[in-house]
């Protein structure tokens, strides 16, 4: 309708100037980075200017380096001479000290030897001796043991010798059993061979018969096949000659014309009109749904852009205006009033302030907090409240090595710093990446959170990363997205709309072609089938007759082979030898007598090994018993020898101590006076070789000095060289500062360039972009003004013409009312106005009842609005008259006159519709016209209703 199409046109025009002051507003920030951008240009040709002037500065004083460098190594080589002479004397002095010292500690060696040579003797004396009383009370405990060990085994063979005499009485026993058990199976093998001759008699005759047999009956099945066969044959070839004579008596005369036509050609080309056929719908039902897919997409656009018009929901701005009442000067939000975010920083912002948390409130006083919770929770606001210390601080810096971050989102998107120092301390920093895996780098690397411009969010936690994928754009930070994928599906909808009009354009040229195909077809198959059947029956009839003769042949050659085999079955039939199963049953049976004596044979010879096997280990324990009691004896008759040997061994080694101790007293005496000697020699030698040290350790810095001043000058002569060689050609300078001034220069402008990082010569074109987007949407915005201008008239007009046609029916519809209740004398007149409420129609009911002004219809009393009522009732019938009206007890607030009254006013209607009036028995008057009456009364007051017709029950 048109107040739908000026209701989107108001929507489209409040889009597009949403946009365009969005557009705005991204221009006015850019002025800022614009700023930035020629402040950064300036301060790289400043770079490049001190770097010019650098190597200038490095010339000079590589010059003066140079000179200096060299005078320094003519000095230290002058005072190092005198050192090493000094040295080399020193060094003699110290030979000589260091020979006498060696003389004195080899002495000293040598006594030191002597007395460890003594002490080694005498502790290996006191070994000895210890060793022999160990000995000593280890051959008395093991003589005491091996007593013991004899008595033990001579118990052992006297019971193995008991266990062979009862082992030797077992064996006879079971090689007896063995013997008899043998003698039974020898027999038994006999009778099995008699039985198995038996046997093979029987299945040699057996076999033959199977043969017979099976010859027999297939000789059988071949003639009962054929002898079918050869009847099916006879009755196709009857068959087949009748319909041929049909074909000839009815269609001979159409022959003709049948072989010009080319069925083949007709019949491919069908097929594949019908493939095209098939091809085109399913391209028409595939390009209509994805118009049909398409255009839904674009109304779910149109509703979330309209939604977007108000991004924060109406109970958080509910909310918002409390705490304004309330005062709550530590409240601040929510979170989406406090961004400005540009168009590219919109999805990055989305991702962090996802689901309700843009519609968040951040709190710094813990009081106020417990306020607004109350206050969020009784106005069923959807906000989360963030409490954040008023002292906290945000002590992670942002990495300045990282290529790609373009720096803090809370400070590129908040619109203030007061802004940007809340935002930090509720959401921490978040860094802004060009990309998602610069994004997971920093948070691997820096454990800091980080958000790229397509919306990937990632976040460190304890021991662990978590990244969330791009979210889509939802339009809550900037509708640009949402404007662009819309403007998209429009242009993919109408290609796909004038794709399906293509496609059935050509489905209806390709049905006619194929219908006309079809009718050349279903005359030449009408003819084509019956010359085909024709055909085959004259081959064919042929054909059936000769294989009618052959068959006939070999169904009789199979019945005389078939009697052949009849008499030779019935030849073995009447040569049969005993019955088998006899035979097998015997043979089963003696295989069981067989089976349980092999058994117990088996039984018997596995006793007798075990038997054997047991007698054969007693004799080898019995043996070993007597070998260890012999070796036990003799290893107690050596113990017994060595503990008298030990005795007298020990009191020698007692005398040799003794001696040995009185020349290790003699030996320490000396070695203390050769000690001092020792000690006086090495003093002197450790004062020399601390003065050697001393001046060798002069030399080799003084070496070490002049050679580094050396290699100083070797790389400062190269990078005179080759600075030389870079400002060949060029001019000088007039005056160049000292190298460390340049340097403190261009360090102080490279740190002023790092802070321009996140500007690029990007800004610049997208200056151009937006402002070419500007001038778009400007025109947009006057093309939709004038369309929404003609729509606006065009409705008024609808809107006049309805105005004009509903208040001249109201006028009637009053007329009738007023007539009608005129007819009732009652001084009464309504009046209808008709009004619009919230956008929609609808009709003002007055009524002036014994006064001068209209009033509202529920200012007369319950009989005047009955009266109003049933006017307005019967006026509409006169217009659209109903088949049937119901009114229920419409005589309540009526009086008897005005309820006969309108009695007879329904009675006047019933010519043109049917009433029926439900009343309460005890209202005569509203019934006296009625042309049919029923009652439904309880007669007893209990017992069930009963429907009574007048006039007989009236008076009830």
């Amino acid at each position: 309708s048109q107040e739908t199409q000026v209701a989107r046109d108001k929507r489209r025009l409040e889009t597009a100037v949403s946009e365009a002051q969005v557009v705005k507003q991204e221009i006015e920030l850019l002025q800022k980075d614009l700023k930035r951008l020629f402040r950064k240009r300036e301060l790289q040709a400043r770079e490049r200017k001190l770097r010019y002037e650098l190597r200038w500065a490095t010339l000079e004083s590589l010059e003066e380096e140079i000179a200096k460098t060299h005078s320094e190594i003519e000095e230290k080589e002058e005072g190092l001479g005198e050192v090493v002479a000094e040295s080399a004397e020193l060094e003699g002095k110290r030979a000589e000290e260091e020979e006498k010292s060696e003389a004195i500690e080899q002495r000293m060696e040598g006594l030191q030897r002597e007395i460890g040579n003594i002490d080694g003797r005498i502790k290996e004396e006191e070994n000895r001796l210890l060793r022999l009383e160990d000995d000593s009370k280890k051959a008395g405990l093991e003589t005491r043991r091996l007593e013991q060990d004899i008595k033990n085994e001579e118990r052992k063979k006297r019971k193995i010798q008991a266990d062979l005499k009862r082992g030797s009485k077992a064996k006879e026993e079971y090689m007896e059993t063995q013997k008899q058990l043998r003698g039974q199976l020898e027999e038994l093998e006999r009778e099995q061979d008699e039985l198995e001759d038996s046997l093979a008699i029987f299945s040699e005759w057996n076999t033959k018969r199977a043969e017979a047999y099976g010859t027999y009956k297939a000789l059988q099945g071949q003639v009962e096949s054929k002898d079918v066969l050869l009847r099916s044959l006879r009755e196709r070839l009857q068959v087949d000659e009748a319909e041929l004579e049909s074909i000839q008596s009815r269609w001979g005369n159409v022959w003709e014309s049948l072989e010009k036509t080319d069925q083949k050609e007709l019949a491919k080309r069908k097929v594949a009109l019908e493939n095209r056929l098939a091809t085109l719908n399913e391209e028409r039902f595939r390009e209509n749904t994805r118009a049909v897919q398409l255009q839904k997409e674009a109304e779910t656009l149109r509703i979330r852009l309209s939604e977007t018009s108000e991004r924060i929901p109406k109970s958080v701005r509910d909310l918002k205006a409390t705490l304004e009442v309330h005062g709550l000067t530590s409240v601040h939000g929510p979170v989406i009033e406090m961004i400005e975010a540009e168009t590219a920083l919109g999805p990055a912002v989305e991702a962090v302030l996802h689901d309700d948390v843009a519609f968040a409130f951040i709190v710094t006083d813990e009081a106020e907090y417990t306020l607004l919770e109350r206050l969020r929770n009784q106005m069923k606001a959807s906000s989360p409240i963030i409490l954040v210390g008023p002292d906290e601080r945000d002590t992670e810096t942002i990495p300045s090595t990282e290529k790609g971050v373009r720096g803090d989102l809370w400070e590129l998107v908040a619109s203030g710093p007061e802004n940007v120092s809340l935002l930090l301390k509720a959401f921490g920093r978040i860094l802004v990446t060009k990309e998602s895996r610069i994004a997971s780098r920093l948070v691997s690397k820096h454990r800091m959170a980080a958000v790229s411009l397509d919306g990937h969010f990632v976040i460190p936690e304890e021991g662990r990363i978590v990244s969330y994928p791009a979210r889509e754009a939802s339009g809550l930070v900037s509708t640009a997205p949402l404007q662009s994928k819309l403007e998209e599906l429009e242009s993919q909808r109408r290609k796909a709309s004038k794709k399906v009009t293509e496609v059935i354009a050509e489905l209806e040229t390709v049905t006619e072609e194929r219908e006309e195909v079809v009718d050349l077809l279903s005359h030449f198959t009408r003819w084509g089938r019956i010359w085909e059947k024709r055909k085959e029956l004259m081959e064919g009839i042929p054909e059936l007759q000769e294989r009618v003769v052959a068959t006939d042949d070999e169904l009789k050659e199979l019945q005389r082979e078939i009697g052949v085999a009849e008499r030779e079955l019935r030849a073995l039939d009447n040569s049969q030898p005993p019955e088998r199963s006899r035979l097998v049953g015997k043979q089963r049976a003696i295989r069981m007598r067989q089976k349980r004596l092999q058994q117990e044979l088996s039984q018997a010879e596995a006793n007798l090994s075990a038997t054997e096997k047991d007698e054969a280990l007693k004799r080898q324990e019995l043996s070993k018993i007597d070998d260890d009691v012999t070796m036990l004896t003799n290893r107690l008759d050596e113990l017994r020898a060595e503990m008298k040997q030990s005795k007298s061994s020990a009191t020698t080694i007692l005398e040799t101590i003794e001696a040995l101790k009185e020349g290790r007293e003699k030996a320490e005496s000396e070695l203390s006076s050769v000690r001092d000697e020792v000690q006086a020699s090495r003093e002197i030698i450790r004062e020399l070789a601390g003065r050697l040290v001393e001046l060798n350790l002069n030399i080799k810095n003084s070496q070490l000095q002049v050679l580094q001043l050396k290699r100083q000058l070797s790389n400062m002569e190269i990078e005179l060289d080759e600075t030389q060689k870079e400002l060949e050609g060029e001019e000088r300078p007039d005056s160049v500062r000292t190298l460390d001034e340049v340097r403190q220069d261009l360090v102080r402008v490279r740190a002023l360039l790092d802070d321009y990082q996140d500007v690029s010569e990007v800004l610049a074109q997208n200056e151009s972009k937006l402002k070419d987007r500007l001038v778009e949407l400007t025109a947009k915005v006057d093309e939709i003004r004038e369309e929404l201008d003609e729509a606006e008239k065009a409705v008024l007009d609808i809107r006049t013409q309805y105005h004009n046609g509903m208040n001249e029916t109201l006028r009637r519809v009053e007329d009738e009312v007023n007539d009608i209740l005129s007819t009732v004398k009652f001084a009464a007149e309504v009046r209808f106005e008709l009004s619009m409420n919230d956008g929609e129609y609808g009709v003002d009911f007055k009524s002036k009842i014994k006064s001068e002004e209209y009033k509202e219809i529920s200012a007369g009393s319950g009989g005047e609005r009955s009266l109003i009522a049933i006017g307005l009732i019967l006026a509409l019938q006169r217009f659209n008259p109903a088949p049937v009206y119901a009114l229920d007890e419409i005589d309540t607030f009526l009086d008897a006159t005005n309820t006969e009254m309108v009695s007879r006013l329904l009675h006047d209607s019933s010519r043109r519709s049917q009433f029926i009036i439900f009343t309460p028995a005890k209202s005569t008057h509203l019934l006296k016209h009625a042309d049919r009456r029923i009652g439904v009364v309880s007669p007893n007051g209990t017992d069930p209703s009963v429907i009574i017709e007048s006039p007989r029950f009236e008076g009830q």
